[in-house]
């Protein structure tokens, strides 16, 4: 059965092209999950399970749960992922927020005073995750810095 969408122009798939091609050039990316409560029915229930609240927070808490992995963890295992040679037609970057705050928040506490070492701490790790997102990290070498602690925290609610 034909759609009932017009076709597009070759203008309009150009600009859609040229889009798409930004979209995954070199330290570029999508950062985003469709957690609308149509498309988690669809993932729940492939599986079997009820789509709930609950279930949508346990749903995200498995996938973006940090387990005890560290930040420094997180950035060698992105590298990892970004140094295997498949094709990916896509940008494979960073987006665990907490392996990139955790660092910052530690050296911040709350404090104005902070704020300037919270900002170094932000971009030392961005910087790395920016490398590893390239599959040029090599890893700190540093054993007792934040970036080294785990980010575990017991009872932690996505």
């Amino acid at each position: 059965m034909p759609h009932s969408y017009p076709a597009l122009s070759a203008e309009q798939k150009k600009e859609l092209s040229d889009i798409a091609l930004r979209i995954v050039a070199p330290g570029k990316g999508i950062l985003a999950a469709d957690e609308s409560v149509g498309s988690m029915a669809k993932r729940l229930s492939q599986i079997g399970v009820e789509n709930t609240e609950e279930n949508r927070r346990l749903y995200r808490q498995v996938l973006f749960s940090a387990d005890d992995r560290s930040e420094e963890e997180a950035s060698l295992n992105l590298n990892a992922i970004n140094r295997c040679p498949l094709p990916r037609p896509w940008a494979l970057t960073f987006s665990y927020g907490r392996a990139l705050q955790a660092s910052a928040l530690n050296a911040w506490r709350g404090q104005q005073d902070n704020a300037g070492a919270a900002t170094e701490e932000f971009i030392k790790r961005a910087e790395v995750n920016g490398l590893a997102a390239q599959g040029k990290y090599e890893g700190s070498g540093e054993d007792g810095g934040t970036a080294a602690q785990s980010l575990y925290v017991a009872n932690h609610a996505y």
